[in-house]
């Protein structure tokens, strides 16, 4: 419950600060308000400079240096969006001295909030707009601008840019040549107190309002951050079917025709167990099949062991991982192949599986279960994550020298993976090696290959090959096991939120863009974008199964040696060869 809990909140905590800064963010693309008519002109020679639309890192900051240089003062219009966002700007302006005006309540609380003062400056018409906001205004438009006729006072209006800073540099010794008074709208009025001091309470809304607006602006930020990464490794991700169509036109030479063992551990299979053992005794390669009994209530030891050419063991439920070792510990090849009672082979599964293994330095095979490109690609990249559990090769003696297979993680098959590349061998892909089997489930497999990631971890500074492909390894798993299913999620969070604020058209567009790459760079695409929205919840409950796991499986070489079970807990029936 604790865990569903922290989900809901965190996942509550940034959908509501994202809506915030999209609030805030669409207030500061509407905040240029329009002055109120009727102002009173300031006395002849008397200019009073007004600057809108900030604070603003892109031109505040310059604008207040080119202001102290010449020791003029100036009224800022600042709003309540952007004082929470840059609230160390706002008071840069209070420490130069210069006048702050506001519009609205928020205003007031965010300037409290930021700067401990408040305002009763109200918005003031202007007289001349500088037209420095005029992307077709030149420099000496502006200039132009913002000269007074005949000597007239004037309320002159910034809106802030690139050029605003530029154009003071240049106006302000001229107006000062010809006699004119920079001043502010307080002096004018006789008002000492356009900036007092903000109230407790005031001072105290004004915190909360800006510590909201900095947690949205950093989450937005984060999220931003994280949409860039999801789609470079998105394309990252289709750039690897590159690899693998180069690595699809070479063919494996060299066979081999050696017997091999198979592991079949089963479950409550009777449904397929008979198609299963069939299979694979009706292939073109020589194979000892062991059938390990896992604890099975509806009969399917029975079944197996009507089969001719399987060997049955039996035994108390204690897992897929206890159960494959069990049957490892029996074997007499070289090779031992892994599958399950729910995996179809073809004829020539087996023997196009173990193919690689004429290579002496191949410690185990990864057969055509359902990747495809992406395992082809890190074949040729030698940065292979998963052997599947249901269509796997291993030489027995990289198997003993791992100590088997372990229920450490909720991935055994990734776990044993990683052992065996740590170990010095080398894995390879055989895309011929096809069959049909269930699907990893992706959540669970997703939790699970971070629970073997930290089990590995010491790969990142170990030497020699292993080390190096194990790094590899760690690396291919990080990026497009474990990072690209958690910010997958994000394109629809950003689809809901552009919509909302942004450009609708630019937004579905991204969005569309995100699955066609989705699509692309995976056979099944289709199935990620369907379980997106589920990533999170799922992964919660995959957890908590993953808490509950204890460690069942004996190591393999606690089991080596160990007698088959006699009587009728074990029948064997093998073929001649």
């Amino acid at each position: 419950m604790r865990r569903w809990l922290l989900l809901i909140g965190t996942l509550g905590l940034v959908v509501g600060l994202l809506l915030v800064n999209g609030v805030v963010t669409s207030a500061i693309a509407r905040d240029d308000p329009a002055a109120p008519p009727g102002t009173a002109l300031p006395p002849k020679r008397h200019l009073v400079l007004t600057f809108d639309g900030g604070p603003d890192p892109a031109f505040t900051p310059a604008t207040l240096a080119v202001l102290a240089e010449h020791d003029v003062p100036a009224v800022f219009y600042l709003t309540g969006a952007r004082i929470a966002r840059h609230p160390g700007i706002a008071r840069q302006i209070r420490d130069a001295g210069h006048e702050i005006g506001i519009d609205t309540a928020t205003s007031r609380y965010a300037l409290a909030g930021a700067a401990d003062i408040t305002s009763t400056l109200p918005r003031t018409a202007a007289t001349r707009d500088s037209r420095d906001g005029d992307p077709a205004a030149t420099l000496t438009d502006v200039r132009r601008a913002v000269m007074p006729l005949a000597g007239e006072g004037a309320i002159v209006r910034f809106h802030g840019g690139d050029r605003t800073a530029a154009a003071l540099d240049a106006v302000i010794p001229e107006l000062r040549r010809a006699g004119y008074t920079f001043t502010t709208l307080g002096a004018l009025t006789g008002n000492d107190a356009v900036n007092p001091a903000a109230t407790g309470a005031e001072r105290a809304a004004g915190l909360g309002l800006v510590g909201v607006v900095q947690a949205a602006w950093t989450v937005a930020g984060w999220c931003t951050v994280a949409l860039l990464l999801l789609g470079a490794l998105l394309l990252a991700r289709c750039a690897l079917l590159i690899p693998a169509w180069r690595a699809a036109r070479r063919r494996r030479e060299g066979g081999y025709d050696r017997r091999v063992t198979v592991v079949v551990p089963v479950r409550d299979a009777t449904a397929r167990i008979a198609d299963v053992l069939g299979a694979l005794t009706a292939g073109t390669h020589p194979v000892d099949v062991v059938v390990v009994h896992d604890g099975s209530t509806d009969g399917t030891a029975d079944l197996a062991e009507r089969h001719p050419g399987a060997t049955v063991l039996r035994g108390p439920r204690a897992g897929r991982a206890a159960a494959l070792n069990t049957g490892i510990a029996h074997a007499t090849t070289e090779v031992v192949v892994l599958t399950d009672g729910e995996t179809i082979v073809g004829p020539d599964t087996v023997r196009d599986l173990v193919r690689p293994f004429a290579d002496r330095a191949v410690g185990a095979v990864a057969g055509e279960a359902g990747l495809g490109a992406r395992q082809r690609a890190y074949d040729a990249l030698r940065c292979m994550t998963t052997v599947p559990a249901a269509a796997g090769a291993f030489r027995r003696e990289a198997l003993r020298q791992v100590d088997g297979l372990s229920d450490d993680t909720l991935a055994e098959d990734t776990d044993l993976t990683l052992a065996v590349v740590r170990a010095g061998w080398r894995v390879v892909h055989e895309p011929g090696a096809r069959v049909t089997a269930a699907r990893r489930r992706p959540v669970r497999a997703l939790y699970g290959d971070m629970q073997a990631m930290w089990k590995h971890r010491r790969a990142l500074i170990e030497s020699g090959p292993g080390g190096r492909h194990g790094r590899r390894s760690l690396l291919a798993l990080l990026l497009f096991h474990t990072l690209l299913p958690l910010l997958a999620p994000l394109i629809d969070l950003y689809l809901v939120y552009g919509l909302l604020f942004r450009d609708p058209v630019e937004t579905v567009a991204v969005w569309l863009g995100a699955l066609v790459l989705q699509l692309i760079g995976a056979p099944d695409g289709w199935r990620e974008i369907v379980r997106r929205p589920l990533t999170y919840p799922l992964l919660v409950r995959a957890s908590r199964h993953g808490r509950r796991r204890t460690r069942r499986a004996r190591g393999l070489e606690a089991l080596m040696g160990a007698r088959l079970p006699t009587g009728s807990a074990a029948t064997t029936a093998r073929p001649a060869a």
